[in-house]
């Protein structure tokens, strides 16, 4: 759940007449917890891809982790009501496939991975089958 929301609650109590209109309702928590829960993959895969842990190899890895956290979110929020999230999924999607495009067109991106001991060939023979 989200951090703090105990915190904001009393305190829009505490100042309920200022805010009345500006509370925020269980519908508009629910909201914040599913973006938390769409986003919080994204901060980890940025912390990997900075400073000193940043490897090409990571890169098309850390594409193909955050396509999968896109299509997850597509496939858990499909009854949701709040579209917005699917929507941002979806066009997250559009834009990563792009970005796989050209660095699958990058031979030393694709060598970085295979000469990598941990990915090899498997990583894309695993991934050929995801497609398939």
């Amino acid at each position: 759940m989200i951090r703090n929301r105990d915190t904001v609650e009393v305190s829009c109590l505490c100042h309920f007449d200022d805010l009345e209109d500006d509370r925020l309702s269980p519908d508009d928590w629910n909201q914040l917890a599913d973006a938390v829960d769409v986003l919080e993959p994204f901060h980890s895969a940025t912390l990997q891809m900075e400073g000193d842990f940043a490897e090409l190899n990571n890169l098309l890895v850390g594409l193909d982790f955050l396509r999968t956290i896109f299509t997850n979110v597509l496939q858990k929020y499909q009854p949701n009501p709040h579209m917005h999230i699917r929507r941002a999924a979806a066009e997250g999607i559009v834009v990563l496939d792009k970005y796989r495009e050209i660095y699958n067109d990058l031979t030393v991106c694709v060598a970085a991975v295979v000469l990598h001991p941990a990915y090899k060939r498997e990583y894309f023979e695993v991934a050929v089958e995801k497609l398939e």
